[in-house]
């Protein structure tokens, strides 16, 4: 099963005031986020995590990475992981700025347009802290720690979370075209037609 989560940032005492984290410090925190990780993610299962994974440089990535269970873990690299695209060694099965598998794009930052996004693409992104807000018409989603009840969400969580926003697009998508507005994956004005 594939799993995927962000801006776990262990070890970042700061970054608990501000994005409001039910935890002590950041060694505190560190252990409570791979104890949830641990909960749900089995030794067999792929981990994808966008981004933020630690506060501190390689050695604390290292001692937050051993402390996952899962043997498979890519690294999609955020603004605060100090680590180089070839620097794997033995803790991630790939590092990436940008990643496809299957039908989902993952990148730290969200995106506006991503390849394929008219064709049933989603993207998936970390970075926000649960700030940005999401879109019922794009098919995008924070998987942040803050944004997911600080646990990773599933392959089978993904699905159903965008099968709902296509269910919810493609009844108000009629809508507001008979108001004078066209679907481009999200509501956009036609500037070229007169006010309904």
């Amino acid at each position: 099963m594939d799993w995927f989560t962000a801006d776990t940032h262990a070890y970042h005492d700061k970054i608990i005031a501000p994005c409001n984290r039910p935890f002590e410090s950041g060694e505190h925190m560190a252990m409570e986020l791979a104890k949830n990780i641990n909960a749900l993610v089995g030794p067999t299962d792929t981990l994808f995590h966008l981004g933020d994974i630690c506060w501190r440089g390689k050695k604390w990535i290292g001692i937050f990475r051993e402390m996952l269970n899962c043997h498979q873990v890519f690294l999609i690299r955020g603004n605060h992981d100090d680590i180089g695209l070839n620097d794997t060694h033995r803790w991630f099965a790939g590092i990436f700025d940008i990643y496809s598998h299957d039908n989902i794009i993952m990148c730290h930052y969200p995106l506006e347009s991503w390849n394929r996004m008219y064709h049933g693409t989603y993207h998936l992104h970390g970075h926000c802290h649960a700030l940005l807000g999401e879109s019922l018409f794009k098919l995008r989603a924070d998987v942040g720690v803050d944004a997911c009840g600080y646990h990773p969400v599933s392959r089978d969580g993904i699905e159903t979370m965008m099968q709902a926003r296509i269910k919810t697009r493609s009844v108000l998508q009629p809508y507001w075209e008979a108001r004078g507005y066209h679907f481009f994956g999200a509501l956009v004005r036609d500037p070229y037609e007169a006010s309904p």
